[in-house]
C-alpha cells in the first residue's frame, strides 16, 4: 500500500475492493487553476470588485450562461491531451 493511504483508509480500500493508483493524487503542474474554464473565469472577473455572495454567484451564473457549447469543448479536448501526456 502506498504511504497516502493511512490506517483507517487502508481498510475502506480494501472493505469496497477500490483500485488504488500508484501515482499522486495529484499533478503539481497541472493545478485546478491551470484548466481551461478557470484560467477563463480569472480573465474576465480579474480585477473586479464584488459586493457579496451573491454578486459573486449571480456573476459567475450569468459568465457561465454566455458561453458557447465549443467554449466547453475545446477545454474538455485540451485536459485530455494535458492528461494523456503526463
Amino acid at each position: 500500500m502506498s504511504p497516502f493511504f493511512p490506517g483507517v483508509t487502508q481498510n475502506l480500500v480494501q472493505q469496497f475492493s477500490w483500485e488504488q493508483f500508484d501515482h499522486l493524487p495529484y499533478s503539481p503542474d497541472l493545478a485546478p487553476s491551470d484548466y481551461h474554464l478557470f484560467l477563463n473565469l480569472k480573465r474576465d472577473f480579474g480585477g473586479r470588485s464584488l459586493d457579496s455572495d451573491d454578486d459573486a454567484k449571480n456573476g459567475v451564473q450569468q459568465w457561465l450562461s454566455s458561453l458557447a457549447a465549443s467554449f466547453f469543448e475545446g477545454g474538455i479536448d485540451r485536459l485530455v491531451s494535458a492528461t494523456t501526456n503526463v
